[in-house]
């Protein structure tokens, strides 16, 4: 079941449909703790489901027999360490314990093991809960005059927080919609350029790519219309908006630190290891996105020195990168990537699993923010704001886990109204308890005590 069925579930349960009584944002909240309250749970419960094999390749050595190996990204909990082949068993390390023989230890985000190895070592873990988010309904912005732009040469539109920016090529005129007040205001813009690229809105102001006497340009304008910075880009700089719609440049500082800082501002906004980007970026007219959170980096570049288009994922910790297939071919647009969106001019194409949709897209001028507050947004050409989380297809082992989840989701808002009443209280129980009698299916179920003296 989706996340945005279980809400809505949980809703009709606690008769709060149609309510605004909660937030989107509170609401993701009481979900994941429901959601991680019940994984756990059924861990206590000694149910497989979320088990996953781990063999142990290319350790670290510390000292002597002792070697560690990083922890899985979605390590959550042990569950065993076993030798394969003999299947003996790997015991954990006790505080004063000697150093010596074959154990284990957990220490910094390293499994730590002790002894030689003779042959593979196979670990079972528990993967880290997901993290629930859903799509919330569309918001309308009532800004009327939206319907006057549309996809025609000259034409180009962003949004960023309340503001949606329009620039027309022609006349030079900068419109900024306040969505919030329903306000606009126009500037004719002192700039100078052959031909726009790219215009993208930021929090601090508009950033537009141009080309100038055959060289490419960075200029930065103020919602007022004055002109902030026009550069020459001599090299290929690696820009990036963050989901606070920032403008950032990924660089070193100058003391050999890698660092995205925020280009307005000029100071360092996050510090990283070198990623090792491999951009062959030509006039580097390109605008990327990087999430702290996630911990990677979104971008579009050329694979080698042809001239199809590439979207590459890069991870801002290990600095590994994934690259997929040919998004673009050669067509010489400017692309930039906003969460899990791709952005081109006025049509939004979603990546779906992680790579590019090819049949879906969506007609909008541009992406607000990443709101973990309200969930939204991206606008599209007839202002309505849409939410940028997805439904989470949630990873459950049957039915009467996602029952069980709606009914804990249930109480959770009965709480907040300290209107908790017993009979939904026992409806929650009985849906725990058919969801615990559904999942044995080994009448032998009791585990043997493995070590007999």
């Amino acid at each position: 079941m989706k996340t945005n069925e279980i809400v809505k579930r949980a809703q009709q349960i606690a008769d709060l449909e149609n309510s605004s009584f909660i937030s989107w944002a509170e609401n993701v909240q009481l979900l994941n703790e429901a959601y991680r309250d019940i994984y756990q749970k059924a861990i206590n419960a000694n149910i497989k489901f979320w088990l996953k094999d781990w063999v142990l390749k290319d350790g670290e050595n510390v000292e002597g027999n002792t070697t560690r190996y990083k922890l899985p990204s979605d390590f959550y909990t042990l569950y065993s360490i076993n030798e394969k082949g003999t299947n003996r068993n790997l015991f954990r390390k006790s505080t004063n314990e000697a150093a010596d023989g074959f154990k284990y230890d957990i220490e910094n985000g390293y499994l730590v093991i002790y002894g030689a190895m003779r042959k593979d070592i196979v670990v079972k873990y528990y993967k880290t809960p997901q993290k629930l988010y859903y799509r919330d309904d569309d918001i309308n912005s009532e800004v009327n005059q939206l319907s006057n732009f549309s996809s025609l040469q000259g034409q180009y539109s962003d949004a960023c927080d309340n503001r949606l920016v329009f620039f027309d090529d022609f006349t030079k005129k900068m419109t900024v919609y306040d969505i919030k007040t329903e306000t606009k205001s126009e500037a004719t813009l002192t700039i100078n350029y052959d031909t726009l690229a790219l215009m993208i809105a930021t929090v601090e102001g508009v950033m537009f790519f141009t080309n100038y006497n055959s060289e490419a340009h960075i200029i930065l304008v103020n919602y007022d219309g004055t002109v902030n910075f026009d550069n020459t880009i001599t090299d290929n700089p690696n820009y990036f908006i963050d989901e606070k719609k920032r403008l950032l440049c990924y660089g070193t500082d100058g003391n050999g630190k890698y660092a995205f800082s925020n280009l307005w501002n000029d100071f360092p906004v996050k510090y990283v290891k070198d990623i090792g980007y491999d951009f062959n970026h030509g006039t580097g007219a390109f605008v990327n996105f990087v999430d702290f959170a996630e911990g990677k980096a979104y971008y579009i570049d050329r694979e080698n020195d042809s001239m199809d288009f590439i979207l590459s994922i890069a991870d801002l910790a290990s600095g590994e990168v994934e690259r997929f297939d040919q998004l673009f071919g050669d067509f010489l647009g400017m692309f930039s990537v906003f969460d899990k969106w791709v952005y081109n001019g006025w049509a939004a194409v979603p990546l779906a699993m992680g790579k590019p949709s090819e049949s879906e897209g969506s007609y909008c001028i541009g992406f607000n923010k990443k709101d973990y507050k309200t969930s939204y947004g991206m606008t599209d050409i007839d202002g309505i704001i849409h939410s940028i989380f997805e439904d989470v297809e949630i990873d459950t082992p049957n039915s009467f886990f996602d029952s069980m989840l709606a009914y804990s989701l249930a109480l959770q808002y009965k709480a907040k109204q300290n209107a908790v009443n017993e009979g939904l209280v026992t409806l929650y129980q009985n849906a725990e308890n058919q969801f615990f009698n559904s999942l044995p299916q080994d009448t032998f179920s009791n585990v043997r005590i493995q070590n007999v003296y």
